[in-house]
């Protein structure tokens, strides 16, 4: 049977570079290009172990006059291969401007919390979890970040978000009371008849919300202390809305009044 592609052009060629050829350690860092970000090296060595892709995403070299190899896209990838002892596959275009190479990173669209979402909400095995977690969503206002955070039974998301995205998020007994207790507080911060009234930008602000979770967490915190203060005591929250001036509080619950006014 013929091919699809054989009356079509060929436009550029990819090598593999194995680990015994000469070339596998002679690639150069473009100095222009980013530092590199080891945590970010870690992520791909992970994913690479799990299912190495590496060939469907060449890393995009240039031959300088003097011989030398720069990479120009693709370093992470690079370093993941070259810790993990593997091939990897260089496509050369030296015929292009480094600025206009560079510029690629610009247009490219990364995937959004919201697209992991959809995208495992419709795989049979993960379904239930993430179809949960889009109708938490879409009940409660809350960003992506700290009902994953909920969900994790967790204030620390970082760590967790990665997990999320990769399929990882559990609905069951482990965490669905913490969630729906958790939700609800944070419903009732968001009711409360403060004086003044919480801002919107201030109840919808991500570091406002994971000071509450990392609240929550503390063993010494009173939340109903904290709503009968939040309605008889002037609060500034709406003038500072930061992670770190929330957290003053958190570990004094009791005395938030003292601490706000």
């Amino acid at each position: 049977m013929s091919s699809p592609f054989e009356n079509l052009e060929v436009s550029a060629t990819i090598y593999k570079v194995y680990p015994h050829d000469s070339l596998y350690n002679e690639l150069k860092h473009e100095f222009r290009n980013r530092n590199i970000n080891n945590t970010h090296v870690i992520r791909i060595k992970e994913n690479i172990k799990k299912n190495n892709l590496l060939h469907l995403q060449p890393i995009i070299v240039q031959v300088r006059e003097e011989g030398n190899i720069f990479i120009i896209d693709g370093q992470h990838r690079a370093e993941a291969a070259l810790s993990l002892g593997l091939p990897f596959h260089i496509l050369e275009d030296s015929s292009t401007e480094i600025v206009n190479l560079i510029s690629l990173n610009t247009y490219q669209k990364n995937w959004s919390l919201s697209n992991f979402v959809d995208f495992w909400a419709n795989n049979e095995e993960t379904s239930h979890a993430y179809n949960m977690y889009k109708q938490y969503k879409k009940e409660n206002l809350v960003s992506n970040s700290v009902l994953i955070a909920i969900f994790n039974k967790s204030s620390q998301y970082v760590q967790v978000t990665w997990e999320f995205k990769d399929g990882k998020l559990k609905y069951d007994s482990f965490n669905r009371d913490h969630i729906k207790d958790t939700l609800l507080k944070i419903r009732r911060v968001q009711r409360c008849p403060t004086n003044p009234t919480l801002d919107i930008n201030v109840l919808d602000r991500k570091p406002f919300q994971l000071a509450l979770l990392e609240a929550f967490e503390n063993t010494t915190f009173d939340f109903e202390k904290f709503l009968d203060n939040l309605k008889r005591s002037r609060h500034r929250f709406n003038i500072l809305a930061k992670k770190s001036f929330v957290l003053k509080g958190k570990g004094k619950a009791n005395d938030y009044q003292q601490r706000t006014c």
